[in-house]
């Protein structure tokens, strides 16, 4: 007999799924040895590690919304004969009976329709308390096994799985696992290997997914890079839990061309259909959308729409001028530079426990952040070295005063040069240093009104200066609700903000307005928790498939070290000719 087993998951681009993890043996010729205290408490880690991240050999589908309270679990198989498929069906109605389940429901492992025996009807029929309940859509395989009394199956491999989750198995025909399971053969002269020399379940999980399994790990390219099973548990666990975010069918409103192809790489696992209205998006269905724009009245009131943003630690190089992006955020409520409604992130500052570990990991990120100096664009060719002064060294990080993080996020002040003359009419004595938006420095976005005036209340205008290296050598810096305040939070600055930015009022900031629904304290390891850890999507740049933000700040430390690539150069050429036709904004 010959094993052979996976755990796979679809490619971004559809085509050929991977093999994440394959194993392939000649179980005849299989000569199982007692395993070691070491490798004994490795398979039961696995198992613990399989059922905590609720893996399967199948990942790609969305999980069962409601599962019956109790109830035994059929698997069908296309290949069954009625009369096996009617013994397995019979059996399990008599198992229901004894634990007093009053649903036996039914999947198929191959998630293809499933056709009822015709005997079933007559089961059905025949009971009073037990129902039979069919499995109709493409559910995830791991929940239905989680929560099942028991499972029946004929030789399938989700028989295996429901002894990874610890269940009663009943198997009705010979298969690698049998010896562990209840066997209620229908034919008695079945030829099955002794028990005596078939392994425990525990030399099953060394045998099949440590001692002969080929791995595949797509982020081979990363120095941390691990190659162990336990890596591929959880990076498949990261791509499902980030899918069930989504909706089998997506309409994406509004895309032009150009950034189709990188949508559908944040949009992974979905199927995406563009449409240029809102009118267009059917009711009852989940749509995206680009940044802030207001398409309540044009849109069905019964669609769950997702707002899509640049994330924090974006990219290197400019996304006006088509840098690729790294991160993303998809925020069902608005979006985080915008404090006049809620959004998903402040809804996780507000209401998520965020706890000890998750303050750990952000605390680790924090530290490789400021390590490496890397920050949302990663643009600037030169270090800035602090002045000879004994002022107080304030930045003013300046923004574009077009961008809606302007429009719903300052209710006060909303222009760079009224922030300049804020910040100096209390700090009359200061070494003001004014850092103009780097999109507005490239010449890609509009400068703000009577920008050009701002020499006249700062004492430096930095340029072409790493914006990380001039936050590392100040003492405060002043904000609208430039992202400039959260990335000098990190480094231990005073950071004033004079907008309502999303890391404002939650106790970190000195903040000149005020957002009611923000009444948490919070410290800064769970702000950066929920911002950079929660929040946002990833997009691996090596694989294209969902990766974390520690490995995304790895790949943008990689990828400045590699310096300016030809198509940065286009894109820079591209945008300086599409300003030039319809001018900069």
């Amino acid at each position: 007999m010959s094993v052979k087993t996976a755990l796979v998951y679809a490619p971004p681009k559809g085509g050929k799924e991977p093999v994440l993890i394959h194993s392939s043996q000649e179980l005849k010729d299989c000569s199982f040895v007692q395993l070691t205290e070491q490798q004994y408490d490795k398979a039961l880690e696995f198992v613990s590690l399989w059922q905590q991240t609720l893996v399967s050999r199948y990942n790609r589908w969305h999980q069962m919304p409601e599962l019956p309270d109790a109830y035994i679990l059929v698997v069908l198989q296309n290949a069954l004969a009625e009369s096996v498929q009617h013994a397995m069906l019979q059996h399990a109605l008599q198992q229901a009976a004894q634990l007093s389940v009053s649903k036996v429901l039914l999947c198929h492992e191959q998630h293809q329709t499933l056709v009822l025996p015709s005997s079933a009807q007559q089961l059905i029929a025949g009971s009073d308390t037990i129902q039979l309940s069919l499995c109709s859509e493409n559910w995830h395989h791991a929940a239905l096994l989680a929560k099942a009394k028991a499972v029946v199956c004929a030789d399938s491999w989700l028989g295996f799985e429901a002894l990874l989750w610890h269940k009663q198995v009943y198997s009705f025909l010979p298969s690698f696992f049998s010896a562990l399971t209840q066997r209620c053969y229908l034919q008695q002269n079945t030829s099955v290997s002794s028990p005596d020399r078939l392994p425990q379940l525990e030399q099953w999980v060394w045998q099949l997914f440590f001692q002969s399994a080929e791995r595949i790990n797509f982020e081979v390219k990363l120095p941390q890079a691990d190659q162990n099973i336990h890596s591929a548990l959880i990076w498949l666990q990261l791509q499902r839990h980030t899918r069930q975010r989504f909706t089998e069918t997506i309409y994406a409103i509004g895309f032009n061309h150009h950034w189709r192809h990188i949508l559908k790489n944040f949009l992974q696992g979905s199927k995406l259909q563009f449409v240029k209205a809102p009118q267009q998006v059917p009711p009852y269905s989940q749509a995206v959308i680009w940044g802030r724009r207001d398409i309540n009245k044009t849109l069905d009131p019964t669609v769950n729409l997702l707002r899509l943003e640049d994330g924090f630690l974006r990219s290197v190089g400019l996304g006006i001028q088509f840098s690729q992006p790294l991160s993303w955020v998809a925020d069902t409520q608005g979006l985080y530079f915008d404090s006049t409604g809620p959004s998903d992130l402040e809804t996780l500052l507000n209401e998520h426990p965020l706890g000890i570990e998750l303050q750990q990991r952000a605390e680790l990120l924090i530290q490789q952040l400021v390590n490496q100096g890397i920050s949302k664009y990663n643009t600037g060719k030169r270090q800035w070295q602090k002045p000879a002064t004994a002022k107080k060294i304030i930045l003013v990080a300046g923004q574009v005063e077009s961008d809606a993080s302007i429009a719903y996020g300052a209710p006060a002040v909303k222009t760079n040069l009224g922030l300049l003359q804020a910040v100096r009419e209390t700090n009359p004595d200061a070494y003001l240093i004014y850092k103009p938006h780097p999109d507005v420095v490239a010449g890609a976005r509009a400068s703000g009104a009577n920008e050009q005036l701002s020499v006249r209340y700062c004492d430096l205008v930095l340029t072409d200066v790493n914006i990380t290296s001039v936050i590392a050598n100040v003492d405060e810096v002043h904000v609208l609700t430039s992202l400039s305040g959260f990335e000098a939070l990190m480094r231990g600055k005073t950071v004033h903000c004079y907008g309502l930015p999303f890391y404002a009022g939650w106790g970190l900031t000195t903040d000149h307005c005020v957002c009611i629904r923000r009444t948490r304290k919070l410290l800064l390891s769970q702000l950066v928790a929920a911002t950079l850890l929660l929040y946002p999507l990833y997009i691996s740049r090596y694989s294209g498939y969902y990766c974390t933000a520690e490995q995304t700040l790895a790949q943008l430390a990689e990828w400045r070290a590699e310096g300016v690539s030809w198509r940065q150069k286009t894109g820079v050429l591209l945008r300086a000719m599409i300003n030039r036709i319809v001018g900069a904004k």
